[in-house]
């Protein structure tokens, strides 16, 4: 471990959640021996001109590309390869294999199902010839057997400092509007849209008020809204001063390989979820205790209905919810598993 020097190759800088939490959180725990490098492909000003104006910007992408076609030099200097999913979306996996042909080890991360965007099993190609693969969630790693036989389970997880205050349950008394939470980014906001028929909804209407964390400017019809910029300082404040966190999915290959982050966030802030059950969701959600998984529209009524009526169940299965976060989902509790697998 003394002469390890670790080489990061992220897919974006610190605004870019899957980097920053599948990657960048955990660095600052190294061992102060071990000397590294951090490679984003595409930085926050990309991000935020795609976030300004919903559509990808092409010159900063290309800027992207073109600067890692000249970080690359010299690869066999590093001891680790650390890659999140791809040197570069969408180029033939025999220009990544010549530019990483002199690694002397190669990690792979996956947080989402990009194979699905392939039909040349370019992802497969670049599991097999890596050392290790780390995965977020079982259908990734159900995928990636197929191609290497090394590969390991590393949920997305919260930083325990983050999430310290504990959240304060004052309400015993049936609530005058049940406060409900979504978390994303404006890529990821269309998700809203599978509750259209809840939104609808008379009785949701009158006793639900939804916040939205990170994306504005949605058309849900007559529920009551409040829109809350993402701020990371922040973030952590805004979901506790809800009830319940929610993460509706569509049903598609895709949403099978998202990782649940925004479930294990609301369980960290003490908040029970109600989610669809699709993917991860099914492995992070203990239905009863730290939350429910929803099927239909009727189910999302049902247990909206059942905690507006019912306020100590938002304490009982929040508290439930924020014990299992601790114990599991965070940086502290798989800094070991993540450290032996990347050196």
């Amino acid at each position: 471990m003394s002469n390890s020097k670790i080489l990061f190759l992220t897919k974006y800088d610190s605004l870019g959640a899957s980097s920053r939490y599948r990657t960048l959180q955990y660095i600052p725990y190294l061992p102060t021996n071990i000397e590294y490098k951090i490679l984003p492909l595409f930085d926050d000003n990309y991000l935020k001109q795609l976030y300004k104006t919903n559509t990808k910007p092409l010159f900063k992408a290309a800027e992207g590309y073109l600067k890692r076609f000249f970080n690359l030099k010299n690869l066999n200097q590093y001891t680790s390869i650390i890659l999140e999913n791809e040197l570069w979306p969408y180029l033939p996996f025999a220009l990544e294999k010549n530019f990483l042909a002199n690694k002397q080890k190669l990690v792979l991360i996956y947080d989402d199902a990009i194979f699905h965007n392939y039909n040349n099993h370019k992802i497969g190609k670049l599991m097999q010839f890596a050392d290790t693969v780390i995965v977020g969630n079982q259908y990734l790693a159900n995928y990636t057997s197929n191609w290497n036989s090394n590969f390991i389970i590393i949920p997305t997880v919260i930083s325990a400092e983050k999430y310290k205050q504990n959240k304060i349950y004052t309400q015993k008394n049936p609530l005058e509007k049940l406060k409900i939470i979504w978390v994303g980014s404006p890529a990821t906001a269309n998700y809203l849209y599978e509750l259209n028929a809840l939104w609808q909804n008379n009785w949701v209407q009158d006793n639900i008020h939804l916040f939205i964390l990170g994306a504005i400017n949605l058309n849900l019809g007559n529920i009551q809204t409040t829109y809350i910029p993402w701020n990371e300082g922040t973030e952590a404040e805004e979901i506790q001063k809800c009830d319940l966190g929610i993460m509706p999915l569509p049903d598609n290959n895709w949403t099978k390989g998202k990782c649940g982050f925004k479930i294990i966030q609301y369980m960290a802030s003490g908040l029970p979820s109600i989610a669809s059950a699709i993917g991860a969701n099914c492995e992070i959600i203990q239905n009863d205790k730290t939350g429910f998984l929803a099927n239909t529209t009727e189910d999302w009524l049902k247990y909206l209905k059942l905690f507006k009526q019912n306020p100590e169940l938002l304490e009982i299965m929040g508290l439930n919810a924020r014990k299992e976060a601790f114990e599991k989902y965070t940086v502290q509790a798989t800094y070991q598993t993540w450290l032996k697998a990347i050196l």
